[in-house]
């Protein structure tokens, strides 16, 4: 969706907002029930094991933002057995989570009539090598991580250095973009479509 980003100076500046409404808290989840210690956790649990082990994780834990907007959904985890292993559960979980935020690019690529040429990333689950490979698979774009982990505090101080010399424009009132990491993709197209597709249907199942 459409909204205000920003406005300065008596002028608007607009962005293309999309949610996923369960991402850290998805993570908090799985700690509470003992599959992790935390976050930090992730890429030793997710690395025991080399894949999801066909386990598919739908964590509308909270219910499913963009594209869907269906706040009534719940998460859904799939295929299931004797033999999933909390590594499955956490790599699902992770597919989960960069497979709604490809779907979000592609929705923002199709309104801005371009497809995104990279993703770049903030927060705290970008300490995760495991999740930021699933993103840059998922995606098929690279993906940069910030090497300042909370944009919205450098949000606040490019606002003060505004204030402080209004001659600025936004643009120069932050620093450069300076990844700390690049994740590229590493497995094909068609995978990467397949694994995609199987979350979508995951999703209309639970929509259904």
């Amino acid at each position: 969706m459409s909204c205000v980003a920003w406005r300065l100076g008596g002028r608007a500046g607009y962005c293309l907002d999309g949610q996923v409404f369960a991402a850290a808290s998805a993570v908090r989840w799985l700690t509470e029930l003992g599959v992790l210690a935390g976050a930090h956790d992730l890429d030793r649990v997710g690395g025991a094991v080399p894949d999801s082990g066909g386990v598919t994780f739908v964590p509308a834990l909270a219910g499913l933002a963009a594209p869907w907007w269906r706040g009534d959904a719940r998460g859904a985890l799939t295929e299931l057995g004797l033999d999933t292993a909390p590594g499955h559960l956490v790599r699902a979980l992770c597919e989960g989570i960069a497979a709604q935020v490809a779907e979000i690019a592609d929705a923002a690529a199709a309104d801005l009539g371009a497809p995104l040429e990279t993703l770049r990333v903030d927060g705290g689950l970008t300490r995760s090598a495991l999740l930021m490979q699933a993103q840059a698979d998922l995606l098929q774009r690279p993906v940069e991580v910030s090497a300042l982990p909370d944009a919205t505090a450098l949000g606040v101080g490019a606002v003060a250095r505004l204030g402080l010399d209004p001659r600025l424009t936004v643009r120069e009132a932050i620093p450069a973009w300076r990844p700390t990491a690049v994740y590229e993709p590493r497995v094909s197209a068609e995978r990467a479509a397949e694994r995609r597709a199987t979350f979508r249907a995951a999703v209309a199942t639970l929509l259904a």
